[in-house]
């Protein structure tokens, strides 16, 4: 009986973080989840999604709400969740958040 050798591939890729709390960031955003823009949404290049804040934590008494789109955290476009992090961790005693909610565009200052 003939054996058949058969190939295996496979592509290994490197993990990607799927969700960002915000408490981790800065606590004015504690309860807010962040989660990559999703593809259905075209709104210009960018973006990060508010996947979660529940009613009465920091991160709602801010102004955050679920859907939202933070486009621009202090002026520098959101590409991904990496680039959320570098930016609160550069200046957490400022934050200027761009945000997409809906048909409106929305701006949190934090101090």
């Amino acid at each position: 009986m003939a054996t058949n050798p058969r190939v295996l591939s496979a592509r290994i890729a490197e993990a990607v973080e799927a969700e960002l709390v915000g408490g981790e960031l800065h606590p004015q955003l504690e309860g807010a989840l962040f989660g990559p823009k999703p593809a259905s949404v075209r709104e210009g290049n960018g973006g990060l999604l508010v996947t979660d804040v529940p009613r009465g934590s920091a991160a709602w008494e801010t102004g955050l709400r679920p859907g939202d789109i933070v486009t621009h955290v202090n002026r520098q476009t959101m590409q991904d969740l990496k680039s959320l992090s570098h930016m609160v961790q550069a200046n957490p005693h400022h934050l200027t958040l761009q945000m997409r909610r809906g048909a409106s565009s929305v701006y949190i200052l934090i101090r």
